[in-house]
């Protein structure tokens, strides 16, 4: 099984790449369009209203690519 990870990171801080919100989705979950991806902490609590935005788009990429 395939997943997709969203993480919002800062790497402004003296700590190099803090994560400040994540969230993984299982790949065969997704759907195209615009879609709300709501953001948790490393124990996996919510951060709302902290979210992102996305636009999903599944493109056929013909021989380069295949589940086999």
């Amino acid at each position: 099984m395939a997943f997709i990870y969203f993480a919002v990171r800062d790497n402004l801080t003296t700590d190099s790449d803090v994560i400040l919100g994540q969230y993984m989705l299982a790949f065969p979950a997704i759907m195209e369009g615009y879609r709300t991806v709501n953001l948790v902490d490393s124990d996996n609590r919510s951060l709302s209203p902290a979210s992102l935005l996305v636009h999903i788009a599944f493109k056929d990429v013909g021989d380069y690519w295949s589940p086999e």
